[in-house]
């Protein structure tokens, strides 16, 4: 079945930079400001609408009320005609535990292992085949979704149009954006923890006060009160040494000894004060169970010399451990950020560098951090950088998305490199001046190296003259897209052009090339849109095959109808050939179907995909029958009931009209006569000479005719 996309060509590129704005507005949106289901919706449809896909889900793993692994369709976007998932109550709280009811199904085990599942609807069965069929899915692509190390579920996109794949670069972009939501999950998460802390924190000062003390710095006495005492587990004891006991266990966060922060305080003549520290156990540190406290009071002054220190303390342990855990979720962000394998960076309004991730850092040279502030022109020079500035401009001038856009760069170590770039804006300021929007304060670009991918198309560009649009997909992203050697039904063309050794004699080398080179195109072109693969050329011939490499009941029908279109369109460009006074071609064509073996064959450097077994030489002989007789086209008694039996019976009459059967023929090589049916073809097919022309003497390129044979 065709793709709808076949990943070569303006097409594929179109979709693949499609994807890779997705990419950009996770970044830019999903990845850096608000709430992620915000914006999550959008981000489904783009990524949708790039990938040429039918629906977008985005599933959440969860626990039922039992404690069981059940799946839930959070999020979806559906082409026009499709249901939405994410509204049916039939997919949500989906069990995916499997029969033992101890783990996960087989799916789900493989994603929460990291999996990318790719499946066609030919490769299901049972219930699985129940739901493709229910959803009317052909092919189906699942990424999972990571969230602090944890499955967390995943994005899956579904094609309901035909059987396809995805090629590696698309999958891996897929992977980034199933990333970016996963980092802005775990931050929602820190940032509700947070905002959890900060109330539980506002209603425990409501209902009790702060502990209070008091410092004599003269007398070097102090008082805690009991308050005070719990908050910091001190023991009953003299109050001079108790404050000393505090000045040891108060470590302020910014470094230093509660002493000495103090003594700066007296110094500058502070007249207030905030400190927050890290309470230390009397033996140390005491890792795991860290606890922190806040200092707030006032200094009074006399004879410019500290008289009373005055203030409260407040244990503020689980919000700064919630705070801690923000920023570190903060960091795994930008971890993943980091981890892309795309230049991912954020300006301000000036161009100037407010972010910059790992990978452009080291493409241009320059620690990351360091780049906070330069504009591009100060790190690469204005040859590239003021139009890098350029762009931003007009993105901020804008305030709408820029679309990729091809730009081509030498990175720090000379190598050349081609960019597909895009910028959006970064919006969440205050409102603009009409007050109906938010304000543009930056500009987020993300660009992907697509040096690759140009040298990918210039390949598929090249391997889709050999091989069935249908197929390059396969063979390119496939190891062995052919499988290990094997046996399978096929059906078999061979066609050759009749008398083109006598042709080549008699006319110039370059108007014997000119008329191979349109044999072959026209061929090639036949092959193609029959769903047929051009095996092999064979000089003045060539060998197709039709089925390969899954082989289906329409296989029959479809190599027929190849024969049929082939000698219509050589009885074409005959007749103008004719006109022209250009040398004219018969074609013999051979058709067979049973069962071959493939595999392929070759080395490391070059491979062919070979068929061999009696339906190839059965086929060949064919083609060598219908050469005696005068005809076009010679197929077997078995395609003939193939071709009945895989097509529709009006197609099947179309297919077969004009056919005439022979007596069955002994084929050199086979003990069994074969049944065969002979198609004529036009008599101004048969009209062509042995030697591949209609003699044309006024011809300026036709060498002089000879002279009459002698007569008695």
């Amino acid at each position: 079945m065709t793709s709808p996309r076949d990943g070569s060509g303006e097409a594929g590129v179109g979709s693949f930079v499609a994807i890779l704005d997705a990419l950009a507005f996770a970044a830019g949106r999903i990845g850096t400001l608000g709430p992620w289901q915000r914006d999550i919706q959008e981000l489904l449809a783009r990524l949708g609408r790039a990938a040429a896909v039918s629906r977008v889900t985005l599933f959440e793993v969860h626990e039922d009320g039992e404690g069981r692994p059940v799946e839930s369709c959070r999020f979806d976007w559906a082409e026009p005609g499709l249901a939405p998932l994410s509204g049916d109550p039939r997919y949500r709280s989906m069990p995916i535990w499997d029969a033992s009811g101890r783990g996960l199904e087989d799916w789900s085990l493989r994603r929460s292992r990291g999996e990318i599942l790719q499946v066609r609807l030919s490769e299901t069965s049972g219930y699985d085949r129940k739901v493709f069929e229910e959803q009317g899915t052909f092919s189906f692509l699942s990424v999972p979704i990571f969230v602090e190390g944890r499955y967390w579920g995943f994005l899956g996109f579904d094609d309901c149009r035909a059987e396809r794949g995805w090629s590696p670069l698309e999958i891996k972009v897929l992977e980034i954006a199933a990333a970016l939501i996963g980092g802005a999950v775990a931050r929602a998460r820190a940032q509700r923890d947070l905002r959890l802390s900060q109330q539980r924190h506002a209603l425990a000062a409501l209902g009790a006060d702060d502990g209070l003390w008091e410092w004599d710095p003269p007398e070097g006495t102090a008082f805690l009160s009991r308050r005070c005492r719990r908050i910091l587990g001190l023991v009953a004891g003299g109050d001079g040494e108790i404050f000393a006991e505090l000045s040891r266990r108060l470590q302020p966060s910014r470094g230093g000894d509660l002493d000495g922060f103090f003594a700066a305080c007296f110094a500058e003549r502070r007249r207030s004060f905030e400190v927050e520290c890290r309470l230390v156990a009397p033996e140390g540190p005491t890792a795991g169970a860290a606890r922190w406290i806040v200092l707030r009071g006032v200094i009074l002054y006399a004879v410019g010399r500290p008289q009373r220190v005055v203030g409260s303390l407040r244990d503020i342990s689980d919000r700064k451990r919630t705070q801690l855990e923000l920023e570190r979720k903060e960091h795994l962000l930008r971890a993943v950020v980091d981890s892309v394998p795309a230049l991912i960076n954020v300006k301000d309004r000036q161009s100037r560098y407010l972010l910059m991730n790992r990978y452009q850092g080291e493409v241009y040279g320059i620690d990351p951090q360091a780049a906070i502030g330069l504009t591009s022109s100060d790190i690469v020079g204005a040859a590239y950088g003021d139009r890098s500035r350029e762009l931003d401009l007009e993105v901020l001038a804008a305030g709408r998305p820029q679309p990729f856009s091809e730009r081509d760069f030498v990175d720090v170590s000379g190598r050349p490199r081609t960019w597909y770039t895009a910028k959006m804006p970064l919006l969440g300021g205050a409102p603009d001046e009409g007050g109906t929007a938010e304000a543009v304060e930056g500009v987020i670009t993300v660009a992907l190296d697509v040096t690759a991918l140009k040298a990918e198309r210039r390949a598929r560009a090249q391997l889709s003259r050999f091989v069935a649009p249908a197929l390059v997909d396969l063979v390119a992203a496939a190891d062995e897209p052919f499988g290990p050697p094997r046996q399978q039904t096929a059906a078999v063309l061979f066609a050759d052009l009749v008398g083109f050794t006598g042709l080549a004699e008699r006319w110039p080398p370059h108007v014997v090339f000119a008329l191979l080179r349109e044999f072959h195109d026209h061929g090639a072109r036949a092959v193609f849109d029959t769903g047929g693969t051009l095996t092999k050329f064979t000089g003045d011939g060539f060998m197709a095959t039709f089925g390969l490499p899954r082989s289906s009941a329409s296989d029959a029908g479809n190599a027929l109808a190849c024969a049929r279109a082939l000698s219509a369109a050589v009885d074409s460009f005959n007749a103008w050939r004719e006109v022209a006074q250009l040398p004219v071609a018969r074609v013999a064509i051979g058709v067979h179907v049973g069962p071959l073996l493939i595999g392929a064959l070759g080395s490391d450097k070059r491979t062919e995909i070979a068929v061999i077994g009696d339906t190839v030489n059965v086929a060949s002989r064919l083609e060598g029958l219908v050469r005696s007789t005068g005809g076009a086209i010679a197929i077997s008694e078995a395609l003939a009931e193939a071709v009945a039996a895989g097509v529709g019976e009006a197609t099947a009459a179309r297919l077969l009209d004009g056919f005439e059967p022979l007596p069955p023929q002994r084929l050199r090589g086979r003990s069994e006569a074969v049944g065969v049916r002979i198609f004529p073809g036009p008599p101004a097919t048969a009209a062509v000479t042995a030697a591949g022309r209609v003699p044309l003497p006024d011809h300026p390129d036709a060498p002089p005719e000879p002279p009459p044979e002698p007569t008695a």
